[in-house]
């Protein structure tokens, strides 16, 4: 079987059942970010990331662990005072905001997330050999509208 997969999270991005390695079939492989391996036939790999040999092409699989993140709340006002924690993240999990890293969990393993702006906001939790945890945060205006005074 040959294996897709993201060379920093070592997510597998596709498998290729039955299929024996030939480098000559991949050597113009070229996805940015990705890589290739040539792993033993597994009936399934949902839930698994790929371990990858010292030569580089050869891989196994080894089961993700899981978070058990808990938040306070998933709505918030936009107003930079409101906030929701984050707790029972691992140190070292990377934080993203809408796709965009925003740091690193230290060993209290809390993060505390605020909104300036009005929005969706999706906030990803990711570490290596983990699968990912998205929580979606609403933050909302609340502005209220005085139709007296404007």
């Amino acid at each position: 079987m040959i294996v897709e997969y993201n060379t920093t999270t070592k997510e597998i991005r596709a498998a290729h059942y039955g299929r024996d390695y030939i480098a000559s079939e991949w050597s113009s492989y070229s996805v940015s970010g990705q890589a290739i391996a040539n792993c033993p036939d597994e009936e399934s790999i949902g839930g698994k990331y790929v371990v990858i040999a010292e030569d580089g092409i050869t891989g196994s699989f080894s089961n993700l662990s899981s978070f058990s993140i808990s938040v306070t709340k998933i709505a918030i006002s936009a107003n930079d005072t409101d906030y929701c924690d984050f707790s029972g993240i691992p140190e070292g999990t990377t934080v993203y905001i809408d796709d965009v890293s925003s740091g690193t969990i230290q060993a209290d393993g809390l993060c505390r997330f605020k909104a300036v702006d009005a929005g969706d906001y999706t906030i990803k939790f990711w570490k290596q050999n983990y699968g990912s945890s998205i929580f979606s945060i609403l933050a909302e205006d609340r502005y209220l509208y005085d139709n007296i005074t404007g």
